[in-house]
């Protein structure tokens, strides 16, 4: 994808509208926006976009879709396409033992539009790794299968008060949350999960950022499951179906996956203004992202304000120290913290501790 920023009188005009949405004095506050009415404000004019993807088309790609809110294009090509189009040399590479590819110098493009495109997309296949990890907890649900122990809803309900809320009926009835990911789901195991749980059943429906799967991922295809199977991001996906489900037990839960998560489902999710929350468990240290992506993404998060959609994402696992892996005995990457999470646009909550049942004073769960 090619996208586009704005100007800097476009860009005034937004961070004004965002600060009146939020202003209850303000004639403007909660006047959400459609992903229409934002393309028409702040995307790029139709005249810009059609040279776009006019010179594409020229360059031999095939232009696959505009922007609903004017902020992007996409494209499929070849690399012997993309090499010449964006003056850049695409490599195979191999990176801890796995095979990727990737541009290896910064893209380029023609200087009649190089000062309205802020990113070119998915010249590499490199996405953001899951932060899934074992916990430490010892709860009160057994598994009749493996005789582990497993934090519960009924758990986490006591843990942050939540059973008045519950009882008074806010339980998310009427809402929908948009979760983004990046593998297929077997929508058996949250099944499972909300049995287990005594929760009822879930409406869950899963949305493809791109090529849907064909045929479905099952535990018995899983060759064939889209993307590439990947265990950690099934069981990202599938813990974050579970408990956004499992805090609002009666809202639907939409799964939008993709390629990438927040180039395809993120981004998607936004475009098509598919939910009033949406939420990921992606990230990376913000050091670690280049400040082209951090200003596309800010971008699009700013977008998704204006519609009225909070996005949601993990503050990561490691505190201060984002940038360290996780596990290590000692800090030695700096005071990071971590992004999407960071973005003043993201609703972001971590560093939650609770006793949970092996010290002095403890409380039951």
């Amino acid at each position: 994808s090619l996208r586009f920023s704005m100007t800097a009188d476009q860009g005034a005009a937004l961070d004004q509208l965002l600060a009146d949405q939020q202003n209850p004095s303000s004639p403007r506050y909660h006047q959400w926006m459609t992903p229409t009415q934002f393309a028409a404000q702040f995307g790029l004019s139709s005249g810009d976009i059609a040279k776009v993807t006019a010179w594409l088309a020229g360059e031999g790609f095939t232009v696959t879709g505009v922007a609903n809110g004017g902020t992007f294009v996409t494209f499929d090509g070849t690399v012997a396409q993309a090499q010449p189009a964006f003056a850049t040399s695409i490599h195979n590479l191999s990176l801890n033992g796995e095979a990727h590819f990737a541009n290896i110098t910064n893209p380029q493009v023609p200087g009649a539009f190089a000062g309205v495109v802020s990113d070119v997309a998915g010249l590499h296949n490199f996405r953001l790794q899951p932060r899934v990890h074992t916990s430490v907890v010892k709860p009160e649900f057994t598994s009749s299968v493996s005789n582990n122990h497993f934090v519960a809803p009924g758990d986490i309900y006591t843990i942050y008060n939540m059973n008045p809320l519950l009882n008074a009926a806010i339980n998310g009835a009427g809402e929908t949350i948009a979760v983004t990911g990046q593998v297929d789901i077997y929508p058996a195991d949250i099944a499972a999960f909300r049995s287990a749980a005594g929760l009822s059943a879930i409406n869950l429906t899963t949305i493809h950022a791109g090529a849907a799967p064909s045929p479905v991922c099952t535990n018995s295809n899983q060759n064939l499951c889209y993307p590439s199977p990947d265990e950690s991001d099934l069981a990202e996906s599938s813990i974050d179906l579970e408990w956004s489900g499992a805090m609002a037990p009666s809202a639907s839960i939409l799964f939008v996956s993709g390629t990438d998560v927040m180039f395809n489902s993120m981004t998607y999710a936004i475009d098509n203004n598919l939910a009033p929350i949406v939420t990921t468990s992606y990230g990376a240290c913000e050091a670690a992202w280049g400040t082209t992506d951090l200003i596309t993404f800010n971008g699009l998060f700013k977008q998704a304000n204006a519609q009225g959609q909070t996005v949601l994402a993990a503050a990561a696992d490691t505190g201060a120290t984002d940038c360290d892996p996780q596990g290590v005995t000692s800090a030695t990457g700096g005071l990071n913290v971590d992004f999407p999470g960071s973005s003043p646009y993201v609703t972001s909550m971590g560093g939650t501790m609770f006793n949970e049942g092996i010290t002095t004073g403890v409380t039951s769960y």
